[in-house]
């Protein structure tokens, strides 16, 4: 029971058997223990919150932005106030050019202790004015994706905390285009700043129509051809099943992309479809005409040499048409790797330890119209490296190293991170020479030849130089 009403009900017994001159100074008594009461949890309250690390957010979960020269209010996505002499976003507010609410105060962003700040300007590429509305998100692979949320009033919307490593920023407008670039935040305390220019809203479209039913659930994109790379996407559910739109699109030339592949649900199997002829865009529908899926299946066996565990990667089948090429890829598992919705023709199995690097083997197949087609892949015994990276002189890790395998002709066959410092192991390679690629923001690239041979697992140690 709270002390608030016990006290209440305690003093309501002492009135009940007081008499009635007594009654009005036991109320005033009572009143004035009630309020010790209330102001004594109040300080407990305020010691303790002073004890916890402050985090930037109130006790719903919503960081506070603190207005020049008045009280601070609770916004969603915004962050503490900025330090003395920190840099902040301009304060001008510009005229929306896009779409979007109209334009608010801006507010000054900060990080956390031990992050960096990235700001991305977003503007026009006809005229470099800033763009309004446009969604800004980053992503670092071992961190998840983080999100610039700003209102389309500020000039720069703010990546923050924004930790030590390559980031992708990927910037677009709803139902319209989209653009990509990369920036490298090299210190935990650096302000990085980036320009991404997203071109004006045309009024072209294009159709996707469908010779078969699709393998799966599609999504259109179209990448202009000339120019900075720009993508446009189909919207979810435009068109129906069978046929995919894409609209808002400038006269020009693009190639066309079919893809499984959704933001935020990565899958253990995809499909993708780019058609070889360009794309011509003029001011009205454009309709193309895509081959689809098919009936066939076909199901790879990759057991693993002998004393070897199964084969365990990625799998890619392709077929080559007069319209394009079409990948699907799948996860293989279990010493085997499973396609079905294929096309009735000739085919190509390859086997790769990564998603879009150099295959270690390959294998034709005719893929039956009805039925199945089982190919047999046969593994020679394997061998594999564990790779720890550290800071030269010092031995400190290092956060966010990408570590990348080639074969001496310069291939890729194998591309991964080390988190934290973390030391990285590869399986499966083929006895053969390497060359070991360790690269970090703000580190000097490493390379060392490794050789692997069949049954042995030998560490190799690489140190990066600050640069």
């Amino acid at each position: 029971m709270p002390r608030e009403t016990s006290v209440t009900q305690s003093c309501g017994k002492i009135l009940r058997g007081m008499g009635a001159a007594w009654k009005l100074p036991a109320i005033a008594i009572a009143a004035g223990l009630m309020v010790y009461l209330v102001l004594q949890d109040s300080f407990e309250y305020r010691r303790r919150k002073r004890d916890e690390p402050d985090d930037g957010r109130d006790r719903s979960g919503q960081q506070i932005r603190q207005r020049a020269g008045g009280a601070p209010t609770r916004t969603a996505g915004a962050s503490k106030p900025l330090p003395a002499g920190a840099r902040r976003p301009s304060s001008e507010t510009p005229t929306p050019s896009g779409p979007g609410p109209e334009a608010a105060t801006p507010a000054p962003v900060t990080l956390e202790a031990g992050n960096g700040k990235l700001f991305v300007h977003v503007v026009w590429e006809d005229d470099g004015t800033p763009v309004a509305g446009a969604r800004v998100q980053g992503a670092l692979k071992g961190f998840g994706a983080r999100k610039a949320e700003a209102a389309p009033s500020l000039e720069a919307y703010v990546l923050a905390p924004c930790p030590v490593g390559s980031w992708r920023i990927h910037a677009s407008l709803p139902g319209g285009s989209e653009v990509e670039t990369t920036v490298d935040v090299a210190s935990a305390s650096a302000e990085s700043e980036t320009r991404v220019a997203l071109p004006r809203p045309g009024v072209g479209s294009v159709a996707v129509t469908f010779a078969a039913p699709p393998p799966m659930p599609l999504t259109a994109v179209l990448e202009r051809k000339g120019g900075a790379p720009a993508r446009w996407h189909s919207l979810p559910g435009a068109g129906g099943p069978d046929r995919l739109e894409v609209g808002g699109l400038p006269a020009g030339e693009y190639a066309l992309f079919l893809t499984s592949a959704t933001e935020g649900s990565p899958s253990d199997s995809r499909f993708q479809y780019q058609q070889d002829l360009p794309v011509l865009v003029g001011g009205g529908l454009t309709t193309v005409e895509a081959p689809g899926g098919g009936t066939g299946s076909v199901t790879a066996q990759i057991p693993g040499a002998e004393g070897e565990a199964p084969f365990a990667g990625w799998a890619r089948l392709m077929t080559k048409s007069t319209s394009g090429l079409q990948v699907w890829q799948v996860r293989a598992g279990q010493g085997r790797a499973h396609f079905h919705g294929i096309p009735a023709g000739p085919a190509v199995v390859a086997l790769s330890l990564a998603e879009n690097v150099e295959p270690l083997a390959t294998m034709a197949v005719e893929v039956p119209a009805q039925g199945e087609a089982s190919p047999v892949f046969a593994m020679a015994a394997s061998g594999g490296l564990r790779v720890e990276v550290a800071e030269m002189g010092t031995g400190g890790r290092i956060d966010c190293v990408e570590i990348a395998l080639a074969r001496t002709d310069g291939a890729r066959i194998w591309v991964g991170q080390s988190e934290r410092g973390a030391a990285v192991a590869v399986a499966g390679l083929p006895p053969d020479a390497y060359v070991l690629e360790a690269s970090a923001p703000g580190f000097r690239q490493e390379r060392q030849t490794v050789q692997v041979a069949a049954g042995a697992v030998p560490e190799v140690h690489l140190a990066l130089t600050r640069e």
